[in-house]
């Protein structure tokens, strides 16, 4: 996404901006939250879908039915302390929908 800076997991603060070629970019990490409804008071619903940036967002099943009825999941998964495999996976989308 061509962000200048390096970018570090917002777990304290929750969301992290940082400016991109592509608008701005919100890193929201969601492992300290202890209810969903949470989310209102982070501006969830704008955070969610910005009008101009992307989002990112780390343990998103803490954010239960407040995730979008579409969404792509990358999942990570550690083989040993050098490799991983990254698999994508579109949510909620229908076959031959954009």
């Amino acid at each position: 996404l061509d962000v200048a800076e390096d970018i570090q997991s917002p777990t304290f603060t929750i969301v992290q901006e940082h400016q991109s070629s592509l608008g701005t970019l919100f890193h929201v990490d969601l492992y300290r939250l202890v209810d969903p409804d949470e989310l209102e008071s982070i501006g969830w619903d704008t955070l969610i879908e910005p009008t101009d940036g992307i989002s990112v967002v780390e343990w998103p099943e803490r954010a239960e039915s407040w995730l979008p009825e579409r969404y792509l999941l990358i999942a990570i998964e550690y083989l040993d302390s050098d490799r991983r495999t990254v698999s994508i996976s579109q949510v909620g989308y229908q076959k031959g929908c954009p």
